[in-house]
């Protein structure tokens, strides 16, 4: 009787644990909407609002002045946005590499290049929905 209980209470255990770990490693995070960033580099903090439109795959991300593409898989997040710098005569571009640290924030780093114009800038970045 005793060796029955064990496997019962195993197969128990495994109808009820292996669901939960499935839905979790499946679980599916959007970035659609506004979202808030704190950018670090060096010594400079400073912030921007990005709107993210699209599918939880993939879609356009944009500050209100230059444009780029997102995509999502699982907890991971890659953007980048390019924009024409008038000031600079420059196109700019700035890769994001990321993580959901929970569905309303993210966090990651990020790589500036300024078309050899200046030297790459990268720095760190958090942001909350």
């Amino acid at each position: 009787m005793g060796i029955k209980k064990t496997i019962l209470s195993l197969i128990i255990i495994s109808l009820l644990v292996i669901p939960a770990c499935k839905k979790a490693a499946e679980e599916n995070y959007s970035i659609v909407g506004i979202w808030g960033f704190e950018f670090v580099s060096g010594d400079e903090t400073y912030t921007e609002q990005l709107i993210f439109a699209g599918s939880e795959t993939i879609g356009t991300v944009t500050d209100g002045y230059s444009t780029g593409t997102y995509t999502v898989l699982n907890n991971s997040a890659t953007f980048s946005i390019s924009g024409w710098s008038t000031n600079l005569e420059v196109t700019i571009t700035t890769t994001f590499l990321g993580k959901f640290d929970s569905k309303d924030s993210m966090s990651g780093s990020y790589l500036t290049d300024y078309s050899e114009l200046f030297p790459s800038e990268q720095g760190t970045w958090s942001a909350k929905r």
